[in-house]
């Protein structure tokens, strides 16, 4: 299970790294929720819907930042909920997640989760590293279209 081993890609964030994905998830959000896309230059469009499940949960591939080929990849997510739901008092509007997975076997690893509210601002951080809950997708989920848009690219 070489694969869960930490590549240092999102474990080991630099302040930098966090702010920029901070901004990106921030940009997602705002846009999911007031229906606008913002134009913001190299930015707005590096974010890809690859589905909207059920409960009007939108699922996000930040395409700029899938690293790897071959079986291995890394990259962010971010899930904007169609209703909040509340973590230790405050509401959580959306969650970004960054993510390896075997595109051979379709396992996958979360190795951090950031939870937003509603202007993107961190409510938790929940850096797992290589003890990150791990499985296997449901075949038609969107965590499964998720990872398949990321292993096809």
């Amino acid at each position: 299970m070489e694969y869960f081993k930490s590549n240092g890609l999102g474990l080991n964030m630099t302040n930098n790294s966090k702010f920029s994905h901070l901004f990106l998830s921030l940009t997602v959000t705002v846009s999911s929720l007031t229906g606008l896309l913002l134009p913001l230059s190299g930015v707005a469009e590096q974010w890809v819907r690859v589905k909207t499940d059920n409960n009007n949960n939108s699922y996000y591939i930040d395409v700029s930042t899938i690293e790897g080929k071959g079986r291995f990849r890394y990259f962010w997510s971010n899930v904007i909920y169609g209703e909040p739901y509340r973590w230790d008092n405050k509401l959580v509007y959306s969650t970004s997640y960054y993510i390896s997975v075997d595109c051979s076997t379709k396992l996958y690893r979360v190795r951090f989760e950031q939870l937003l509210d509603a202007q993107g601002k961190s409510i938790q951080d929940l850096n797992y590293g290589d003890n990150g809950r791990s499985g296997i997708t449901e075949p038609g989920s969107p965590e499964d279209a998720s990872l398949l848009f990321v292993c096809e690219n």
